[in-house]
């Protein structure tokens, strides 16, 4: 059986890597891989949240209540996104923005799953 958080790793890494792909392409093939990182996204949130407050004991309602918060970032990113864009006139410099996101969600993936082995 898969770790959750080598799961969730891997799906960092897809959406990573499908955002290098749509920043060193064009046209629709660039539009396709930016579409193609909801589905990445998909898994994300649940297994988030389940590895996060596993472990919690009494405190899973804060703990629980603290990550659905978190939520707040998905206004954030994409205004920090535009100001990128904005800011530099480049929309692929602006990529930067949501693949260090993913790259901390890998981080944390691969935290969990270490913590888990160990």
């Amino acid at each position: 059986m898969a770790k959750p958080g080598r799961v969730l790793a891997t799906f960092a890494a897809g959406a990573i890597s499908l955002i290098i792909l749509s920043a060193v392409t064009t046209g629709a093939l660039s539009g396709w891989a930016l579409i193609l990182v909801g589905f990445c996204n998909s898994l994300m949130f649940p297994t988030i949240f389940s590895l996060g407050t596993e472990g919690l004991g009494e405190r899973t309602p804060q703990g629980s209540g603290i990550l659905c918060t978190a939520i707040v970032g998905g206004a954030i990113v994409p205004f920090l996104f535009g100001t990128v864009a904005d800011i530099s006139g480049n929309i692929r410099l602006a990529l930067a923005v949501p693949l260090i996101c993913y790259a901390i969600i890998a981080s944390f993936g691969l935290w969990t799953a270490r913590r888990a082995a160990g």
